[in-house]
């Protein structure tokens, strides 16, 4: 964990002028915890550092190294959560919530709004006349259940005739993860379905 973190700061170094920023805010407590990165680059610098931290880092990575990661949660001259919920749970691992702040995540109503389903379903190529649409949109790991994804596909797909499973992920990650979907899903009826990469809003 400290490697990668002191690699990412040398690599930071070669490509940004560090000096020139008033202030550092890091984005994450993953497998290279962000904050642990800008801890040492605002030390170094003599610089100040905000926290954002968004999810999984607080629910898995934190919870399993809490002796590490929350001094550096407690450090950061503001630390921000999404949720209240977020915020509630990184105490129960022993921050003290002295710096923190709640941000919930925002979107542009602009960009995401609701579209003619026809219309979008045939732009991308999965559109099939009478049928019912199931769709799962986001990363295929553990912590989004992908393991349950062929389990209620084929329930939903015995329940109602005429229906489209659609996955819209990363490239990378479909071919990592459909291959557990197929395993689960070879012994039984496989129900119409396909495979996006990342897709624009």
């Amino acid at each position: 964990m400290l490697k990668n973190a002191l690699q990412a700061v040398s690599e930071i170094e070669k490509n940004a002028d560090v000096s020139s920023y008033d202030i550092i805010h890091a984005h994450g407590m993953y497998r290279v915890p962000a904050g642990i990165v800008a801890f040492f680059i605002a030390k170094k610098y003599r610089k100040s550092y905000m926290l954002t931290l968004h999810g999984s880092d607080v629910n898995y990575m934190t919870k399993k190294w809490r002796k590490r990661y929350v001094p550096f949660l407690e450090r950061a001259v503001r630390t921000i959560f999404v949720s209240n919920a977020l915020l509630e749970r990184a105490k129960q691992f022993g921050y003290s919530g002295k710096n923190a702040m709640v941000v919930p995540n925002g979107f542009d109503p602009n960009i995401f709004k609701p579209l003619e389903k026809e219309l979008i379903r045939k732009e991308l190529g999965i559109y099939s006349p009478g049928y019912k649409y199931v769709g799962f949109v986001g990363n295929l790991n553990y912590v989004k259940r992908v393991d349950k994804l062929a389990e209620i596909f084929l329930k939903i797909a015995k329940s109602m005739c005429l229906t489209t499973f659609t996955l819209i992920s990363q490239i990378i990650l479909l071919r990592w993860a459909l291959p557990l979907l197929d395993i689960r899903l070879s012994p039984l009826y496989l129900p119409d379905s396909s495979t996006l990469g990342s897709s624009p809003q």
